[in-house]
C-alpha cells in the first residue's frame, strides 16, 4: 500500500541503513524512470483483495458477491499501474500465480468469517500518533512544532508523527471459553515467495510495527470501550508461489502487553530524536549500514542509491534533468 509518510516503514529505512533513509526521506531522492516492482505493486493489490473480503462479508450472503468486489479490487490496482510496464510478461506471470492463491485464500477465510467465531472490528484503520516534544535524556528535543493541532505543512512534516495503517482488528469469540479475557488482535498481512513462512513472520515481530499498531488502535479504535483493546496480534503470511498447499498460508498469533508498547514506544522516541539532531547535516552524518554484507547493502544486493553513495561529489550531475535520479516532492510534503 501508499507508504503514510512518517510511518513504521519510515523508521526502518533508517535502521536498516541511516544513510539510505537520508536519501530517500530528507532528500527525496528517487531512481528516474524506473519500473514500479512487481512484488510490493501486487502486495498492495493483495492487502485491497483482503481489506475487500473483509468489508463485503454478510453472514446472510452468498460468497460470490464479496469474490467479485475482491477481485475487482484487486484488478483495479494492477490496471492503474499496467501503463508504466513497458514490458507486462514478468507482470503476468506474477499475477497468473497470484490469483489461485488468492482464491484458495478467499474460500479459508470465508469459512473463518462463517464460523461465528471471529468478529471483523475494523478494517483499513488509519492510525497518527505524537511523540512528546521533549523526550528524556539524553535524546533532547524532537520538535517544537504544536503536533496534531499544528499547522500545514509543518505539521506533515514533523519528526513527532507516527503514522500507519492497520490492515483489520479482530475478535475472537471463543464460545469454549467465556470465562477468559476477549482476545481482540491487530491482523497484519503479509505477501512473499518465501518458502519458509515461520521464518518470514518471526522477522516481521522483530520490528515494533505491530507493537506500534496495538498502541495506536487503542488509544483510537478502543478509547471508549476499553473491551476492544487490543491484546495479541496476529501476523497472516501469504505465500505466492505455483505450488498450493496448507503451508502457502501461515497464522501466528502472539500476546503483548503494555510493557511490551511502552518499550517499542521508547525506542521510537530514541529513533527519532536522533534524527532531529542530525536532520539538516549532511548526508556523512547518516551512516552506511556496513553490516552484515557492507557499504550500502540492502538485503544482500546494492540498493538503488548505491551511486550516490560512491560519488556523493557528482550529485549536480546525477540529480538533473539528464541525470538517473531526481527529487520526489511528495516525499518532501510529507
Amino acid at each position: 500500500m501508499p507508504s503514510s509518510g512518517r510511518g513504521t516503514s519510515f523508521n526502518s529505512d533508517f535502521t536498516r541503513c541511516m544513510r539510505y533513509g537520508y536519501y530517500k526521506h530528507v532528500r527525496g531522492f528517487k531512481p528516474r524512470d524506473v519500473e514500479p516492482a512487481i512484488a510490493p505493486l501486487v502486495g498492495e493489490a493483495c492487502h485491497a483483495y483482503f481489506a475487500k473480503t473483509f468489508q463485503g462479508f454478510d453472514a446472510e450472503a452468498e460468497a460470490h458477491p464479496a469474490k467479485e468486489g475482491a477481485e475487482a479490487a484487486f484488478v483495479g490496482i494492477i490496471d492503474a499501474a499496467r501503463p508504466q510496464f513497458q514490458d507486462v510478461e514478468q507482470l503476468e506471470e506474477k499475477l497468473n500465480i497470484t490469483r489461485p492463491v488468492l482464491t484458495q485464500w478467499f474460500a479459508r477465510q470465508w469459512d473463518k468469517l462463517t464460523s461465528g467465531l471471529e468478529t471483523t472490528l475494523a478494517v483499513e484503520v488509519d492510525v497518527e500518533l505524537w511523540l512528546p516534544q521533549v523526550v528524556p535524556f539524553p535524546h533532547g528535543v524532537i520538535c517544537e512544532c504544536d503536533g496534531p493541532r499544528g499547522a500545514e505543512p509543518h505539521r506533515s512534516l514533523c519528526l513527532r508523527r507516527v503514522s500507519g495503517r492497520i490492515d483489520r482488528v479482530v475478535a475472537y469469540d471463543d464460545d469454549l471459553n467465556i470465562e477468559a479475557p476477549r482476545r481482540v488482535a491487530i491482523q497484519d498481512f503479509k505477501t512473499t515467495g518465501s518458502n519458509d513462512l515461520k521464518g518470514y513472520v518471526a522477522s516481521a515481530f522483530r520490528s515494533d510495527q505491530h507493537l506500534l499498531y496495538v498502541k495506536g488502535w487503542n488509544a483510537i479504535g478502543a478509547a471508549d470501550n476499553t473491551s476492544l483493546e487490543a491484546n495479541e496480534v496476529l501476523y497472516s503470511a501469504v505465500r505466492l508461489t505455483k505450488a498450493i498447499t496448507a503451508l502457502s498460508f501461515h497464522d501466528e498469533p502472539r500476546l503483548v502487553n503494555d510493557e511490551m508498547v511502552a518499550d517499542a514506544w521508547q525506542r521510537t522516541m530514541a529513533l527519532r530524536a536522533h534524527l532531529a539532531s542530525i536532520w539538516n547535516q549532511t548526508q556523512f552524518a547518516f551512516p552506511e549500514n556496513t553490516a552484515p554484507w557492507g557499504p550500502c547493502m540492502k538485503f544482500g544486493s546494492r540498493c538503488e542509491f548505491w551511486d550516490l553513495c560512491e560519488d556523493p561529489n557528482g550529485w549536480d550531475q546525477m540529480v538533473s534533468e539528464a541525470g538517473s535520479f531526481e527529487v520526489d516532492e511528495e516525499v518532501l510534503k510529507r
